[in-house]
Formats: C-alpha cells, sequence, structure tokens
C-alpha cells in the first residue's frame, strides 16, 4: 500500500511539476521553422552559397528540384546542361511551361545553383518572379541556399524583393534563417523591408538572433531592425538570443536598449530561459546588467526553480547571490528545492541546502521535498533531506 501511495504521489509531482501543466513553456526549446519544402529531389550544383561560382556539393534536398519528364527544358536546367540550354532557347520554348511541382525552368535552374544557366534564362525572357505551386520565387528559393550571385542576377532583372510565401516568408526572412549574411546585404540594398514577419510573428532579426553570428544581427540593426519588435508568442529578439544561448549577441542587443526582463505569453524572461538551460556565462551577463531575479513566470516559477527543475547549480548559486528567493514556491507550492527533490537533482538541492533553503517546507499538498524524492525513486537524496 506504501508503495502505491508513493507511486501515485510521484504521478501526481510529475503533471504538477515536469509537463506542461506545471511548468508550462519551459519543458521544450521551440521547435524551428520549416525548411522551405520547395521541391522533390536534390541534383548537383554549380554556384556556393554567398555568391561564389565555384563548385560546391549539392544544396539541401528541401530547396532543389528533381529532373521533371514534362520538359527538356526543365532537364537541361535541373543539369545546368548549356549546350542544350541554349540549343532549346534558340528555339524559343515556353518560359513559362512548369514541371508537376509548379516551378518553370528558370527556378529550376536557381534552385540547382547553376549561374550560368540562370542567366540564359533570364537573358531569353524568363519571368524572374513567377512562383511555384508552394508560391515560392525564385529569389526566395536563392536567398534561402545565400546563393549570392544568383540572388544578384535575379534582382538585376526585376525580381520582386519583398514576394512572400503563403507563410510569411520573404527572401530577406530566408536569408536570414540560413545566416547568409551577404545574401541579405544585397536583398537590403534591393529595398527588402527589414520588419517583415512570417507566419509566427518572427521578424528575420529574430531569426538571426537565435541562429547567426553577432555581425549579422548588427548589419539588420543597422538597416532599421526593431529591437523591441515581439512575436506572436509575445518573444524579442533578445529572447530568443538568450533562449539559443547567444551571449555576444545578448550582450549587443542589450547595449542597444533591449528591455531585459520582457516576459513572452508564457511569462517567461530571457534570464529564466537561459537558467533552465544552464548558459552560466549568459546568465551572469543578464545579471550584471540588472535582470530581475525575483520575478516568476505563469506558473509562478522563477528563474531559481527553472535552474533546480534542469538540475544547474553553477546556475542557482549565481541566482541566489543576485538576491533570489530561496524559497519562493511557484503556483502549486513547491519550492525550488521540492522541484529538485522531485526530479532527483542532487548537485542542485545540495547547493540549495548550502545556501540555507528550508527542507521542512510543505507544499499545497502536504509534502515536503523529502516526501517528493522518495515518492520518485531517489532514496539517496531522500536521505539527506
Amino acid at each position: 500500500m506504501a508503495m502505491n501511495n508513493n507511486m501515485a504521489l510521484a504521478a501526481v509531482v510529475a503533471v504538477m511539476i515536469g509537463t506542461v501543466a506545471g511548468f508550462g513553456a519551459i519543458s521544450f526549446l521551440p521547435k524551428p521553422a520549416k525548411d522551405l519544402q520547395l521541391a522533390a529531389a536534390p541534383v548537383a550544383a554549380s554556384a556556393a552559397p554567398e555568391g561564389s561560382d565555384l563548385a560546391t556539393p549539392a544544396p539541401t534536398t528541401a530547396m532543389v528540384a528533381a529532373p521533371s519528364p514534362l520538359s527538356p527544358l526543365h532537364d537541361a536546367a535541373a543539369r545546368g546542361d548549356l549546350d542544350a540550354l541554349q540549343t532549346l532557347l534558340a528555339a524559343k520554348p515556353d518560359l513559362m511551361a512548369i514541371d508537376r511541382d509548379g516551378n518553370t525552368a528558370l527556378m529550376i535552374a536557381v534552385q540547382a545553383g547553376h549561374v550560368t544557366a540562370t542567366r540564359l534564362l533570364l537573358a531569353a525572357g524568363a519571368n524572374p518572379a513567377s512562383p511555384n505551386a508552394r508560391g515560392a520565387t525564385p529569389l526566395i528559393a536563392a536567398a534561402g541556399q545565400g546563393f549570392g550571385a544568383i540572388v544578384r542576377q535575379l534582382l538585376t532583372a526585376g525580381a520582386g524583393v519583398n514576394a512572400k510565401l503563403p507563410d510569411g516568408t520573404t527572401a530577406l526572412t530566408a536569408a536570414a534563417r540560413g545566416c547568409f549574411d551577404a545574401t541579405a546585404t544585397s536583398l537590403l540594398k534591393s529595398g527588402a523591408l527589414v520588419e517583415t514577419q512570417d507566419s509566427a510573428g518572427k521578424s528575420p532579426l529574430m531569426h538571426a538572433a537565435a541562429r547567426c553570428e553577432l555581425q549579422f544581427v548588427k548589419d539588420l540593426v543597422a538597416a532599421g531592425a526593431q529591437i523591441e519588435a515581439i512575436d506572436r508568442e509575445g518573444r524579442s529578439p533578445l529572447w530568443h538570443a538568450a533562449d539559443a544561448g547567444r551571449l555576444d549577441t545578448s550582450v549587443a542587443l542589450l547595449e542597444r536598449g533591449a528591455a531585459i526582463d520582457h516576459a513572452d505569453a508564457n511569462g517567461e524572461t530571457p534570464l529564466m530561459r537561459v537558467s533552465f538551460h544552464g548558459h552560466v556565462a549568459l546568465t551572469g551577463a543578464l545579471l550584471a546588467k540588472g535582470a530581475d531575479v525575483t520575478l516568476a513566470n505563469n506558473n509562478g516559477n522563477t528563474a531559481l526553480a527553472l535552474a533546480a527543475r534542469n538540475d544547474e547549480p553553477a546556475v542557482a548559486r549565481a541566482l541566489i547571490a543576485r538576491g533570489a528567493k530561496i524559497n519562493a514556491r511557484n503556483r502549486f507550492g513547491y519550492s525550488p528545492l521540492m522541484i529538485a527533490a522531485s526530479q532527483g537533482n542532487k548537485s542542485v538541492a545540495s547547493a540549495l541546502i548550502e545556501s540555507g533553503a528550508d527542507r521542512s517546507m510543505r507544499s499545497s499538498r502536504r509534502e515536503r521535498a523529502r516526501d517528493l524524492a522518495t515518492a520518485a525513486g531517489h532514496y539517496d537524496l531522500a536521505a539527506e533531506l
């Protein structure tokens, strides 16, 4: 009977502490944006990202096209067969003909990274703005792979720099997702809107803050990207940078005036994210800049509670040194020590006890830290509590 009671208690704790009900958005990182799904299978490429005309390995399978049996022109474009392409173009073919995915021959050449084939098709009158069945234009496809030379060709030919996929992705967004800084620079010089948002409400700066080198972020800010913009989840560029553990980007955004304690729709601040993920150096940087250690998310969990959840003793000590409330309860009545005990996180539990955590506290369900450790089968830790 005692064992059954312990199992039942462990199940309750799992629901109230370790799952979405207990911790809200902190359980898992947001899924990254899906790659652009433009065509079927890979073919050999002849353009390197960011403008080089040297041959490189094939681009990502999500961005290239399979030769289609519908048109010899498409096949020549896919292979980058310049002799065949010139012969076919001399016969004045229909350049708006599409394959089964809605791709013109120009789109096929662009997706495969064939610089010269792209130039020949454009010179013959191919429409640089014609989208495929998924709404992707040649410019978005080229920008998403960092094919800088092709991007410049398309822009010169009049491609719409701010055309969008159905999910709101523009060529600049695609370049930001791939961290193609030189491509983004070409797009910005041609009038790309820096504050465009995709279907998740993310701007190019938000994508770059989470993924790219600092210089890319600086270039977007210099072009007018808004540091305080938020996405549909209420997350700022700083929030995304902190969540991804980008120390240099986070510091740079703070130096440019980013709000350090801005919380998302779940009430989570940048400090909470870095504490949960155990980014020690970034935690220290945020604390040095004045991040508030007493704030709690929508479930009442502070940064210290999140560090306790993921067994991050170094982060916990840093937070405590800055005044974190060591016995603060979340909305279920659990303190950081109780949370650590329920997860069997011995290292952070020891750090909390050393700092004066109250072992006798009881949750709203009357459990002590020791009870929670025992219920979860962490008997060694329970013996120390």
